[in-house]
């Protein structure tokens, strides 16, 4: 997740030590590219609450986002550690035992340095080396630190002595602000290099860099909780009573907003060119339009609001505080308006459709297979998806086995009487012999139902003999059974009625010569007078006595 600002500093105690580099001509480069850079979101996108997606199990008082996108944190009980942030959740790279009691910290410009408050003071670590460099011990808690134009480093003590205290070199400089009735609550050092404190006596104290006191904001009606600059160089001052401020720093003219329900504001920073995020102590971030100075949306989560994140797609993280733990909340994009974050949203453009099961690309709500990645569409609701269905357009097939356009379900449209014969689909008289004159075993009667096998297939055959019987298209000339009531017989060479089969009933005794004998006489060598009468069908009988 690539985040808007390059850097983003949020802190416990409502301390916003600024990204902005120290000299007047890098803040004013750093300001022409901030409208150029921050991503311009669709103003009318939607974001609806997607839940929390990360919890660490300490109060954090230090979290910042660096150049290179990782998290810096800092917790209470003195852990620093640099994160990787991916989907709204860290993920540690590296960290460190500080031994201390953290209150806030801050990086400097270059993001080399990194000085964490304490309740004895300062520590300063060198983070390339990840090692500590210095400490600075003071008498009091220290609440709040940051760094100014000369690299010197300011301690901000809140009770006490509640004001700002400069070190160098490891000692104090004796430069200081004034200190503020009731005690001090913020701090920031100004591109230019002034002090701004804030406290409960309602005020805002300017002070230079060499400690001389040069205005005092004195608008406010109640406690200055949290002071942050925006991209326009001007002063944002969040109350405790709700109301936010902005001053231009020239001539601190300045308009006023009050947040409704009048909040109390802990949390200020500009999110992108035409917004800034206004957090509470009890969870909420409020949008506040840069050019209007009005209020917009407002995300509500809960725990003490530390700062926010916003995406490059316009979603927003919020981190919240608790007594103990620290907890990441994401209001994601929803750009379709049907409930479902674009994060989690198959299709985030198509209000119609939000997950995709088998991710082949067409939604569970109109994927007609959504847990087949290979199927989406059943043209003929046959239950099998048109990919796999040969036949997609025919709800009686959907298989054929031997590729011959016809299906496997003979009984079907377009079903195949033979699924696993190519040559052969219809059989439409039934016997199991195929129409197709050109394929295996054709019938020779397609309309007719018939179990001949010899001289054709499929034709009747009355004397169940093989051979069909014959009729005016296929005669015995061309191999119909010359005989069709004689299942013995089904040749007759010479016409004669006699059929050729030797073995069978009345063969012909003469098959190349047509006769209408019946029988004939042998005599008996024995005696000559004597004959004996044998069955001797087809021969030639010109006396016809048979």
């Amino acid at each position: 997740m690539i985040l808007d600002w390059t850097i983003m500093r949020l802190f416990d105690n409502s301390i916003q030590p600024r990204s902005y580099m120290r000299t007047t001509a890098s803040i004013v480069l750093c300001l022409l590219l901030t409208h150029l850079l921050l991503p311009m979101v669709p103003v009318s996108a939607n974001l609806i609450d997607a839940g929390q997606t990360d919890s660490i199990s300490d109060k954090v008082v230090a979290w910042e986002q660096m150049s290179d996108g990782k998290i810096l944190m800092v917790t209470g009980s003195g852990i620093l550690s640099v994160n990787s942030f991916e989907a709204g959740a860290h993920s540690e790279v590296w960290s460190l035992d500080l031994n201390i009691t953290a209150n806030s910290g801050t990086i400097d410009a270059g993001e080399n340095l990194l000085a964490v408050a304490h309740n004895s003071g300062v520590v300063i670590v060198q983070l390339a080396q990840q090692i500590i460099t210095q400490y600075i011990n003071t008498s009091n808690p220290v609440d709040a630190v940051d760094w100014d134009n000369d690299g010197d480093t300011w301690v901000g003590y809140f009770a006490g002595q509640r004001r700002a205290e400069e070190w160098s070199g490891g000692f104090p400089s004796g430069v200081t602000t004034n200190a503020h009735t009731g005690g001090m609550k913020t701090m920031l050092i100004t591109p230019t290099g002034d002090v701004l404190t804030g406290g409960f006596d309602s005020r805002v104290k300017i002070t230079s860099n060499s400690g001389t006191l040069l205005k005092q904001l004195t608008e406010m009606t109640s406690a200055v909780n949290v002071l942050e600059m925006d991209s326009d160089g001007r002063l944002l001052v969040g109350t405790a009573g709700g109301e936010l401020y902005r001053y231009n720093l020239s001539d601190y003219s300045y308009d006023v907003l009050s947040i409704s329900s009048n909040p109390q504001i802990v949390y200020l920073k500009q999110m992108d060119f035409a917004t800034y995020h206004v957090g509470t102590q009890s969870g909420e971030i409020i949008e506040v339009d840069t050019t209007t100075f009005t209020e917009g949306n407002m995300y509500d989560t809960s725990g003490k609001v530390l700062g926010s994140l916003k995406g490059n797609n316009g979603e927003i993280y919020i981190v919240s505080g608790f007594s103990s733990t620290t907890r990441v909340h994401l209001f994601d994009i929803d750009s379709d308006g049907d409930g479902v974050t674009d994060a989690l949203d198959a299709f985030p453009s198509d209000a119609s459709e939000t997950s995709d099961t088998d991710g082949d690309g067409v939604g569970d709500n109109t994927d007609e297979f959504p847990n087949s990645v290979n199927e989406s569409v059943d043209s003929d609701g046959d239950g099998v998806g048109d990919n796999a269905d040969m036949f997609p357009s025919n709800s009686d097939q959907t298989i054929d086995s031997d590729g011959d356009g016809y299906g496997d379900n003979s009984d079907g449209i377009d079903g195949d009487a033979y699924p696993l014969d190519a040559s052969q689909w219809f059989d439409t008289d039934r016997d199991g012999y195929g129409d197709n004159p050109a394929g295996t075993t054709p019938d020779g009667c397609p309309n007719i139902n018939g179990f001949s096998t010899e001289d054709r297939y499929g034709c009747p055959d009355s004397d169940l003999d093989g051979f069909s019987d014959p009729d005016e298209n296929w005669t015995s000339v061309q191999g119909a059974d010359a005989l069709p009531t004689d299942g013995t017989q089904w040749v007759d060479g010479d016409g004669d009625g006699y059929g050729d089969n030797a073995l069978g009933t009345n063969p012909d005794k003469c098959p190349t010569k047509n006769g209408n004998s019946t029988r004939a006489w042998l005599p008996d060598p024995e005696n000559p007078q004597n004959n004996t009468e044998l069955p001797s069908h087809g021969c030639e009988d010109k006396e016809g006595d048979g």
